[in-house]
């Protein structure tokens, strides 16, 4: 499984998702296509202008996205927002 594969397009590390670490049903991360049905129903997968990140995209950060941060940074204490821009400035290896 490379990065590329367990960072979803809006930016969380799916190895920390609830999706990805269920029991009995395999994923293999978003950005392998997210087999899950939490995966498929996500609004960020099924957006017409899917890129690899959703900072490539014209209209980042979409109101989509900004509904999930926040959510995120309610619920988990973490930001896709930031991770994005971490990744964007730095890349992913870092």
């Amino acid at each position: 499984m490379t990065q590329q594969q367990l960072v979803a397009p809006c930016g969380m590390n799916c190895a920390l998702c609830q999706a990805y670490q269920g029991k009995g049903l395999a994923c293999h991360g978003c950005g392998h296509g997210g087999e899950r049905k939490a995966c498929q129903n996500c609004s960020i997968q099924k957006c017409e202008n899917k890129k690899t990140f959703c900072f490539e995209c014209t209209q980042y950060p979409c109101k989509r996205l900004k509904a999930l941060d926040k959510r995120y940074r309610t619920k988990y204490h973490m930001s896709m927002l930031e991770n994005l821009a971490l990744i964007q400035a730095n890349g992913l290896d870092e």
